[in-house]
């Protein structure tokens, strides 16, 4: 199926293409027709932890060093460059006119290795600490980053960085509540975003999939919006 090209770009990003990847239809009615998934409720601790570490992230950045949390399990430095960091966090944006995409993310953090590739990371809240697979969840969205800083100029290596953050226990009191941290470096494959985002501007631009018989989400729309 050919694209057919229009002044019209479809506004994708990291968390629709995993939506995308889990089903089509979902995805489609999302981005055609703004149905959005039934939203779960999510704790506000959640972004009050990912704002406090980016400032204390931002704190080793200054002084030119990493936090121990990562010290020795990473392979690279924090970018130096506090201004481009935040432009990064408020979001990286491509446009591809070809596929008729504007493709845009956020990072958390991103560091920069001796030989001047970037490598992404991520900070993730958890419950407890995270299992073995649980970096699995988040491979199209540290690639996607990958794939926007290095279409916009910054060579990237070939890998990532999640950290999970977890509570694990209350010291003397409340306010010292200790935290664990775990990372896991991820291979990654950014040229891969180019082909799901070509396969889902394929998408877009035809008729409404058929419903996707594992998924209840759209089971949802169909019920709810009488399609």
């Amino acid at each position: 199926m050919e694209l057919v090209m229009s002044e019209k770009l479809f506004p994708l990003s990291p968390s629709s293409l995993s939506i995308f990847e889990e089903c089509p239809r979902c995805f489609w009615l999302y981005v055609n027709k703004g149905y959005a998934r039934p939203s779960i409720p999510v704790a506000t601790i959640t972004s009050g932890m990912d704002r406090v570490l980016k400032n204390y992230f931002d704190e080793f950045r200054v002084k030119g060093g990493l936090p121990p949390e990562i010290d020795g399990k990473v392979k690279g430095r924090l970018v130096g460059d506090l201004p481009l960091m935040e432009d990064w966090r408020r979001g990286i944006t491509i446009e591809d006119r070809d596929l008729g995409v504007r493709f845009r993310g956020k990072l958390d953090e991103c560091l920069v290795s001796d030989d001047g590739l970037f490598i992404p990371l991520d900070f993730k809240t958890k419950g407890d600490e995270p299992k073995d697979n649980a970096h699995i969840w988040y491979q199209t969205q540290l690639e996607s980053y990958s794939y926007l800083l290095s279409g916009t100029g910054y060579p990237t290596a070939a890998l990532g960085y999640l950290v999970f953050v977890f509570p694990k226990k209350v010291g003397e009191a409340i306010e010292t509540v200790q935290f664990g941290a775990t990372v896991r470096e991820i291979p990654l494959k950014p040229d891969r975003i180019r082909g799901l985002l070509t396969q889902a501007a394929q998408l877009l631009a035809g008729p409404c999939p058929p419903r996707h018989t594992a998924c209840q989400f759209c089971q949802w729309v169909e019920h709810t919006q009488q399609l």
